[in-house]
């Protein structure tokens, strides 16, 4: 079997090769061996391809699980993830799962302040933390907090370096964060 994973940007791609090596590291799964991460150029790139590739997939030499990782942004999640699961079901392929990023990748940043500590010691996330505005992150518009919480932000090379200090214990105050690392603790693992 195989775990292919489909994400919008390479922002989230980035931070999962940090992150997906953290989860398991005691299994056969290995990234660029049997668990490939696919970018595409944005949501609409993701949407176009998404319909052929599953259907590939489902009619592939060997088992596949796909799953998909998108961002919310301004769309209801409930209604976003239903049009996901959808393309995938008219493909045949069984075996997915669709993940919607809450808000959007910055927000769960936002709910480990630690780990944005540990890549940056000049912020004191005790003076983030216990704010009312942060306690729920994914109301947040992620971005744009983290551009005025750190002024020299790249979004690439921030997830790169932050995937590696997130926690993967449940504690992220971004639900979807941990919705989608007990995903792929339960596949991989």
């Amino acid at each position: 079997m195989r775990i292919e994973i489909f994400v919008e940007e390479e922002s989230i791609k980035t931070l999962l090769i940090e992150v997906i090596p953290r989860i398991c590291n005691q299994t056969s799964w290995r990234l660029d061996e049997n668990i490939f991460i696919r970018s595409f150029e944005g949501k609409s790139h993701l949407r176009k391809e998404l319909p052929r590739k599953a259907k590939v997939y489902a009619n592939y030499y060997e088992s596949v699980y796909l799953i998909v990782f998108q961002d919310q942004d301004s769309n209801n999640c409930q209604d976003l993830k239903n049009q996901l699961v959808n393309i995938i079901n008219e493909s045949g392929l069984r075996q997915f799962k669709v993940r919607i990023v809450c808000r959007e990748l910055e927000c769960w940043y936002l709910g480990d302040m630690d780990a944005i500590e540990q890549i940056i010691p000049s912020f004191k996330s005790a003076n983030y933390q216990n704010r009312a505005k942060f306690r729920l992150p994914e109301k947040l518009n992620g971005k744009d907090e983290l551009r005025k919480l750190i002024k020299l932000y790249s979004a690439t090379e921030f997830a790169k370096n932050i995937g590696q200090h997130l926690s993967i214990n449940n504690v992220n105050k971004a639900p979807s964060f941990n919705l989608a690392i007990q995903t792929l603790k339960e596949i991989i693992c």
